[in-house]
């Protein structure tokens, strides 16, 4: 806390602006797991992730809305690979260096969609340019 002068001449106390918010310790955190953590999924590495969209603007000739293995690509599922490291109909789940994650379905492939690079599905082109171009860390899903 900051004592300041008032105008009045009279002290008073202020907080300061973005103060931080100091959690208080909870002692069940000191707790150890009973539990050991089990993760099956295998690392793939970092990848560069672009966007694209249904468009002529992103998918050329084949702007049909459907992709390389017949779906149709939906917005939060749909990632295009390079099927030689990626397989197609593979889960993958990807990581960002914000801790954010989401897990996709690789169902199409691209002309400039090659090695450690993913390209997002978007339903529509803006969209796609405001993801611009990120870096995530991919795993290939394992199901139980």
């Amino acid at each position: 806390m900051i004592s300041i002068l008032a105008t009045s001449a009279q002290a008073v106390d202020a907080e300061p602006e973005g103060a931080p918010i100091v959690e208080e310790h909870d002692p069940a955190w000191d707790i150890p797991a009973t539990e050991s953590a089990v993760c099956n999924d295998v690392f793939l590495g970092e990848f560069t992730l672009t966007a694209y969209c249904p468009g002529r603007c992103c998918c050329g000739k084949w702007a049909n809305g459907y992709t390389a293995t017949g779906t149709l690509a939906t917005e939060g599922r749909t990632i295009a690979v390079d099927p030689k490291v990626i397989p197609y109909g593979t889960r993958v789940l990807l990581i960002w260096p914000d801790g954010t994650q989401h897990s996709y379905i690789s169902e199409d492939c691209g002309g400039g969609v090659n090695g450690n690079h993913i390209d997002v599905f978007f339903n529509d082109h803006q969209a796609a340019r405001i993801f611009g171009v990120q870096s995530a860390m991919a795993y290939l899903e394992v199901g139980e």
